[in-house]
């Protein structure tokens, strides 16, 4: 299957709306028989920026199903002849992330973020990865500043809310929670989140 009236350019847009919206399952699988068509026509050394969206998008492919590794080489492949690839920086830094090597995947969304400061998804992305080393004020900064530039971001609310939670801000909490079912009233994941939440207030 080809999709010909979709631009090689509007797949890195459609990445991030659908990575910010929680609905993969629903909408994101259809693109990869676009990708692979049109990554077996083109090399991505001979037109890089015509296709930097499909071949990131081939990496977080890789990443979406537990192949870490195979992703971290991946983006640092496209970062050899792209340094200035802020997805590359972002899909490195998530790879490095899910191999537990936090810190390093701190720099990395840094530099993302350095080429572009509003990208939401390495805002949410270092937020979420400082989360979890318990630096619990410094994630809530980032996460703050991934809603402030896309208001639906869905799963940075609830990051946002499970960093409050930890510091007993628990109705500041609960209100990121809202504010993510508001946006989509559907999410199973984030209806469960205030669920618990609200179990745990009632206790």
């Amino acid at each position: 299957m080809t999709y010909p009236y979709l631009e090689a350019k509007e797949i890195d847009g459609i990445i991030r709306g659908i990575t910010m919206s929680g609905h993969w399952d629903e909408h994101g699988w259809w693109i990869v028989d676009f990708a692979d068509e049109k990554l077996k026509e083109i090399k991505p050394e001979k037109s890089l920026e015509k296709t930097r969206g499909m071949w990131l998008f081939k990496g977080y492919l890789l990443g979406k199903n537990g192949r870490y590794e195979d992703a971290l080489k991946f983006s640092e492949e496209v970062l050899k002849i792209n340094p200035m690839s802020e997805d590359a920086w972002w899909l490195k830094g998530a790879s490095l992330g899910h191999l537990d090597r936090h810190e390093e995947a701190i720099m990395c969304f840094d530099k993302a973020l350095k080429i572009d400061p509003n990208y939401a998804d390495a805002w949410c992305a270092k937020g979420i990865t400082l989360r979890e080393l318990g630096r619990y004020e410094e994630a809530i900064e980032c996460l703050v500043e991934a809603v402030k530039i896309y208001p639906r971001y869905v799963y940075a609310w609830c990051n946002r809310a499970l960093a409050l939670w930890e510091l007993g801000r628990y109705e500041e909490a609960v209100k990121c929670v809202n504010t993510a079912l508001n946006v989509n009233p559907e999410d199973e994941d984030v209806i469960r989140l205030r669920k618990n939440f609200l179990d745990k207030l009632s206790k």
